[in-house]
């Protein structure tokens, strides 16, 4: 059996980077992509790990602007948005 290619925008097949890429699918914390190369028809998921990394765009009840992107360390990285 062939060894496959593991990289991201990548057909494991072949190495193409010219990939179409489905609808997500969430299931529980992993979202998958399903991918198929222009250049061999190979298909595959792309699955990629979910994890908390803060909030962004927080509104009061009447649509007043509270924050930006505030980040786990509690530090707002855009503060002019």
């Amino acid at each position: 059996m062939k060894k496959l290619i593991v990289k991201e925008c990548t057909c494991p097949r072949c190495g193409s980077s010219m990939v179409n890429y489905g609808s997500s699918d969430l299931n529980d914390d992993v979202m998958s992509y399903p991918c198929e190369c222009e250049d061999c028809g190979a298909t595959w998921n792309e699955d990629f790990a979910l994890t908390f990394c803060g909030i962004s765009k927080v509104y009061d009840k009447d649509g007043n602007k509270l924050g930006n992107v505030i980040d786990l360390k509690g530090e707002e990285e855009c503060p002019d948005d």
